[in-house]
């Protein structure tokens, strides 16, 4: 079983961790994974684990052990707009993972939405990997998210929507 904590980071730079960690199976990861065109846009809507996200991806959350994978044209709550490998080593602790993560994923949203993530609207999110994770199954991916205010669900891509 594998987890991660997801954290969520509004524009106005406020943020607190959710009180859940997201427990995904690592059964999940046996699979061949979503069906993908040749530009690895998914293809259909399917439930998979967080670990098979990749940047571009497009899903739902239900707060469950698997996220909603799903063509970016449906309505979705989620963009994943860049991801990155933590360095190898110890686990850094919750507060260095979360640090890392936010100091990787800003930038990224700075040039992926067209505006300073300090000026925009849109929420940034991220996930980095908990310390069961690190250990159980050498997992040091944070995958840096976009969402709309509130969560509303959207259609398409925040890509350059300078907001």
């Amino acid at each position: 079983m594998t987890s991660w904590a997801p954290t969520v980071r509004s524009a106005a730079g406020l943020g607190s961790l959710l009180s859940l960690s997201l427990l995904l199976s690592g059964c999940a990861l046996l699979g061949s994974g979503p069906d993908r065109g040749d530009d690895g846009r998914v293809t259909e809507t399917v439930d998979v684990s967080v670990l098979e996200l990749r940047d571009g991806d497009c899903f739902t959350d239900d707060g469950g052990t698997e996220v909603t994978l799903m063509p970016c044209e449906k309505p979705h709550e989620y963009e994943v707009f860049a991801s990155t490998e933590l360095p190898d080593g110890e686990y850094p602790g919750v507060e260095k993972a979360e640090t890392e993560a936010g100091s990787f994923c800003r930038p990224a949203f700075d040039e992926f939405i067209g505006v300073p993530y300090n000026d925009s609207e849109l929420p940034l999110r991220y996930f980095y990997p908990a310390a069961a994770d690190w250990s159980e199954s050498d997992n040091r991916t944070v995958l840096c998210l976009v969402s709309e205010p509130g969560d509303e669900h959207f259609t398409g891509s925040l890509e350059g929507s300078d907001r």
